[in-house]
């Protein structure tokens, strides 16, 4: 007969203290009791796992032994020792209770030493009471830990509200704090993990000229930098361009609510280039690791003029040189509408190459780039109603608290009209959330086209992104499109869509301004019109 022991404590606090110990003596008290020896080639420890969260069972030892129980590898008589029945669960009764017997129905005798009591099917047929003793624990069990964990959220959001209300200088015990910051007791506040930071400077550097993850992760492995300890994967650069720690904001999300804490890290970057960062992102899309990056293609940017769905790019490999060059005719592009059940009464392929030398050529004159800037009257117009709604969100926020607060004050005999109140104000302030992220990115995109780059730049790399196809040169030149114009449409056929009509493209910028090219079908030569 084979006798286990399963030992929890969910602190760091409970290790160093007499948790293990105590544990460990009520399974060897026991064997010594029974004349049976403790089997210890098994270690079932779980350190730190919480029991109501039932961490122990998703990623803890104690998962591993039911799955052996299931299994058949725990032979049928062995003994399972713990201290009590909060150790194994403390879930919802009904989830601790299925917990409990489907150990017991594997054969398993489960003692809890603590009060001697033993649950095998042999002792609950004879004394069927001991059931409902054992649900009892686990619903006092359960009730600990649910009271418990309504009070650490409760000190959680009145530690976020004095933080909000300028009470600085303490370390929120909630989520994780970005890799690139540690806590300074000295300082009383997180302080920069300098080279950590040169990392993340370089990610964000690489995501704005337009590298694909995986590329940068490459690079930056060559260069030796670091961003987290131990090897990292490219989703985890894409998470990190998202987080509102690179501008100093910590997120705390609790009872419900949600706690904004601008300042509460050492900025990276200005709120300005966060929001270019969003922008980009949203736009660009799919990034291709290798082969020849689309210009015009793959950043929800330029459109089908006849039917205004977005053009696709396509690369024929199957027409390539034996050189491995790209002929100007494998490189097309075409009306999405072929996926649909109602296609493009024009929809066909076209070789991209015209309308790409045409953007770039137009964008080499610096005089031409001038007359897309912005006005200031829409930037003026777009900040003015961002600050409307960050302050509507705001009061949203204030009332959802209040609501939560009713609802923890009430003990849960709130009607129902109150609840669906709060839900209203949860979706109408998940609405405003993605309006303001919306406006912020409008106003970077903005931003980057009251600052257009040189036409001496787009000059410079012509001819590595056009007639060489140099990767990084064309994923350059692709985000300066997407710096410069907002839309670009494409009469690929003409207007009328005729022989006789030219190819049209028009170009719009981020501000509403626009401008017309007209490109010969033959020859590509493009003019103004």
């Amino acid at each position: 007969m084979r006798v286990y022991s399963y030992i929890r404590f969910s602190s760091p606090a409970q290790a160093a203290g007499t948790s293990v110990d105590r544990q460990l003596g009520y399974a060897r008290d026991w064997a010594g009791k029974h004349g049976l020896e403790l089997d210890t080639t098994l270690s079932l420890r779980d350190e730190g796992l919480s029991a109501y969260h039932q961490k122990h069972v998703k990623q803890g030892a104690l998962g591993v032994f039911l799955e052996a129980v299931n299994n058949g590898q725990v032979p049928e008589g062995s003994v399972l020792i713990v201290e009590g029945l909060d150790r194994l669960s403390r879930a919802k009764p009904l989830q601790a209770q299925a917990q409990l017997a489907g150990i017991i129905n594997a054969g398993i005798r489960v003692v809890t030493a603590s009060d001697g009591k033993e649950y095998s099917s042999a002792s609950l047929a004879a004394q069927p009471m001991d059931l409902l003793y054992a649900l009892l624990v686990m619903i006092r069990a359960n009730e600990e830990s649910e009271t418990k964990s309504r009070r650490v959220k409760s000190a959680l959001a009145r530690n976020c509200e004095k933080w909000l209300a300028g009470q600085r200088g303490q370390r929120l015990r909630a989520g994780h704090d970005p890799s690139w910051v540690t806590w300074s007791d000295s300082a009383q506040q997180f302080v920069f993990v300098p080279e950590r930071v040169a990392a993340v400077r370089y990610v964000v550097k690489r995501h704005l000229d337009g590298a694909g993850q995986k590329r940068i992760v490459d690079e930056m492995n060559e260069r030796g930098l670091e961003l987290y300890e131990g090897p990292y994967m490219s989703k985890q650069l894409g998470r990190m361009l998202k987080m509102p720690a690179l501008v100093g904001t910590k997120v705390v999300k609790v009872q419900g609510g949600e706690y904004v804490l601008p300042g509460y890290y050492p900025a990276v970057l200005t709120e300005q280039e966060f929001a270019a960062i969003q922008a980009a992102g949203k736009v660009q899309g799919r990034r291709q690791g290798k082969g020849v990056p689309g210009i015009l293609t793959g950043q929800q940017l330029t459109y089908c003029n006849y039917c205004s769905r977005l053009m696709n790019g396509q690369l024929n490999y199957g027409k390539m040189k034996d050189s491995g060059r790209v002929p100007a005719g494998c490189r097309r592009m075409m009306c999405s509408s072929y996926i649909s059940s109602t296609p493009c009464e024009h929809s066909s392929t076209v070789s991209v190459v015209p309308f790409e030398r045409a953007v770039v050529e137009w964008c080499s004159d610096s005089m031409n780039l001038l007359s897309m800037v912005a006005d200031d009257s829409r930037s003026n117009e777009i900040r003015e109603q961002l600050t409307h709604a960050q302050l509507k969100r705001h009061s949203l926020q204030e009332q959802q608290q209040k609501m939560a607060d009713l609802l923890l004050e009430d003990g849960g005999s709130t009607p129902g009209v109150i609840l669906q109140r709060l839900r209203k104000l949860e979706e109408d302030e998940g609405e405003l959330k993605r309006a303001i992220e919306k406006m912020q990115h409008d106003l970077a995109a903005l931003a980057a086209a009251e600052k257009p780059e040189q036409g001496e730049l787009w000059a410079e790399l012509k001819e590595a992104a056009i007639d060489d196809l140099n990767y990084d040169a064309r994923l350059k030149i692709k985000q300066m499109v997407k710096n410069t114009f907002r839309e670009i449409r494409v009469s690929h056929k003409g207007i009328p869509a005729e022989d006789a009509s030219p190819m049209i493209l028009q170009l719009i910028g981020h501000s509403g301004k626009s401008q017309r090219i007209l490109i010969d079908k033959e020859t590509w030569n493009w003019r103004e019109g």
